[in-house]
């Protein structure tokens, strides 16, 4: 399965689709505006503006059920870790880009200074076994 922003129905909201490339259906339907998903199993964290904030959100795919999980009010970029349970993302702490790190249910989180300046887009490095 492939998830991708599409603004088809007016505002950005995020679709599924085969790999095979057909089979469309609309996977977010809370909001105006959903993008920039990162998946692991059936989680799928997004972005999710509204009244001028930007903030992450965590859908279960399978129930749709959703969870805020972050703090800021301009946060972005999320990057979900590859067991699902915590999402690495983009946040503007004390007017630096830094990086953030939620639990998957929004009750542990951690912004992530850094002493070299601002720092912007994240990623998880892979399962190692």
């Amino acid at each position: 399965t492939l998830v991708f922003t599409s603004d088809r129905s007016g505002q950005p909201q995020l679709y599924q689709t085969s790999t095979a490339g057909n089979g469309d259906s609309r996977l977010s339907f809370n909001g105006s505006y959903n993008a920039g998903a990162s998946i692991a199993g059936n989680s799928v964290a997004m972005v999710r503006q509204s009244g001028g904030t930007s903030r992450i959100t965590l859908m279960n795919a399978a129930s749709k059920q959703e969870q805020t999980i972050s703090r800021g009010t301009q946060d972005d970029s999320p990057a979900i870790a590859p067991n699902g349970t915590m999402v690495l993302y983009a946040t503007d702490a004390s007017g630096r880009a830094s990086l953030a790190v939620a639990s998957d249910n929004g009750k542990a989180h951690q912004i992530l200074y850094s002493q070299a300046g601002d720092v912007r887009d994240p990623a998880w490095s892979p399962l190692l076994d």
